[in-house]
Formats: C-alpha cells, sequence, structure tokens
C-alpha cells in the first residue's frame, strides 16, 4: 500500500515523497537474514520505493526515485525508509572536505530538487531564488548546486 508525505511546503513550493512496495525484490532477498529468521521473529521487513516529486504552484518540475529501499523491522534492526537525514559536511584535521552519506530518501530529495531547478534553467525561468535555496536546504546544508542566470538584455 503507497504512503506519500508532504516533506515541504512554502512559498510555492511543494515536496512529497511517496513510498510504495517493491515487487522485484524480497526478504530475505540479498540480505543477511534467513527466512528462519522472519518466522522466528515475525518480521515486518520489506523493500520499498521512494518517489519524490517537486511542485511549483501545483505542476511537477522534478522528480526522482529510489528502488529496493529497507523499510520495516526485523528483532531488534529497524528501518525506516521515511527517515529523512541530511548530509554533512566538514574537514578533517588536515583540511581534505568530507561528507557523509545523509539517509536514502535524503538523496533522492536532493536529486528531485536538483532536476527542478535545472529544468527551470532550461526554460529560462528564474524563480525566486531565496525560496528555491531555502528549500534546497532544508534536505542538504550545501544546497543545490544549480544557478539561475538572467536572460541576456535586448538592446534596442
Amino acid at each position: 500500500m503507497d504512503e506519500t508525505r508532504t516533506l515541504y511546503s512554502a512559498d510555492g513550493w511543494v515536496v512529497e515523497a511517496t513510498m510504495t512496495p517493491d515487487l522485484d525484490v524480497h526478504a530475505p532477498d540479498g540480505d543477511c537474514y534467513s527466512q528462519r529468521d522472519y518466522e522466528l521473529y515475525g518480521a515486518t521487513w520489506s523493500y520499498v520505493g521512494i518517489i519524490v516529486n517537486v511542485q511549483l504552484n501545483g505542476v511537477t518540475i522534478g522528480e526522482d526515485q529510489l528502488w529496493g529501499v529497507e523499510h520495516g523491522q526485523l528483532s531488534d534492526v529497524e528501518a525506516d525508509a521515511f527517515e529523512l537525514t541530511p548530509p554533512e559536511y566538514g574537514r578533517t584535521d588536515d583540511g581534505t572536505p568530507t561528507v557523509t552519506m545523509g539517509s536514502p530518501l535524503s538523496g533522492v530529495v536532493i536529486e528531485a530538487i536538483d532536476q527542478a531547478g535545472k529544468w527551470l534553467q532550461s526554460i529560462n525561468a528564474r524563480p525566486d531564488r531565496a525560496s528555491f535555496d531555502k528549500m534546497a536546504r532544508t534536505f542538504d546544508p550545501h544546497g543545490s548546486d544549480v544557478v539561475f542566470i538572467a536572460p541576456a538584455e535586448v538592446s534596442e
């Protein structure tokens, strides 16, 4: 059964995530638990797909998805596909940049936002940069790499 959650809604921007069963991957396919483990612990473990869409004023302009995401509980192991943990940026003692990846959902949201920004850029649309940046930074402290360039002014 699909479940949709609104992750962000402000200034005409809406980011929604839908979790849907992944019918191509079944527990215990590819993980470290056996069928006996599932029977013994009464597991609710499954695999899902996460579909994220970014809307501006009610129109979807960016989307990304990820399938085979673990969700549920098996014994003392729990995975929530809706967990939203942004990446963390830092530096080592010698100044080398580091990135700690966030949750799977965070990565899908960031990609969907970048797609939305690139589409807007491709049609020379210039949304309010502050509202776009606010949305992007909600999910990634680094923000988006999309740059909106003003079209050249036509001289008469």
